[in-house]
């Protein structure tokens, strides 16, 4: 009995795994986000193959089950603002979807409250840009009036990035 080896049981893990950095949840920053917006940045890391960092999507369709359209797109913006995610390509309602990549930036914001005091207030300035629903009568008006709304959510978004990000200077009279 004393020349008898053990046999290593063999540890099946699956793959791919999603790993949880303590950093990460026990930031500041972690702790302002939503749940739903938790629950987008989950979905949408399960979908990181290691790879794939700068071409991940996430639909309205994939997260129906789980928040309504208008909830998830405050949850993916949260999740933009707060330097989890960077917008490669954005989507539209009908066609393309848009394409996001994981962005740390959320580590640089949690050192300085400044920053996030301000990305504070213009989340709420994003959660004031209503869209008006297209139904009949002055169909083309109310188009034109939703592009320019999303165009002050991609501008309002853009001087998060650069200017809180990245520290350059964001300049109003471009657009």
């Amino acid at each position: 009995m004393a020349g008898k080896k053990l046999k290593k049981k063999k540890y099946d893990i699956e793959k791919p795994f999603t790993g949880v950095p303590n950093k990460l949840m026990n930031n500041e920053v972690w702790k302002k986000l939503s749940p739903y917006a938790e629950t987008c940045y989950w979905a949408i890391k399960k979908k990181y193959n290691g790879k794939n960092w700068n071409n991940l999507s996430l639909t309205y369709k994939e997260m129906k089950h789980k928040m309504s359209n208008a909830t998830f797109s405050k949850a993916m913006l949260e999740l933009v603002a707060y330097g989890f995610l960077k917008v490669v390509r954005w989507g539209h309602l009908y066609g393309k979807c848009s394409i996001y990549a994981l962005y740390n930036k959320w580590n640089d914001i949690s050192h300085v409250p400044e920053r996030l005091s301000r990305i504070e207030i213009t989340l709420h300035r994003l959660e004031k840009i209503k869209r008006i629903p297209t139904g009949k009568g002055q169909r083309n008006q109310r188009k034109i009036i939703n592009k320019k709304k999303d165009a002050q959510k991609r501008r309002l978004l853009r001087f998060l990035r650069l200017r809180l990000f990245e520290g350059k200077e964001f300049q109003e009279d471009k657009w």
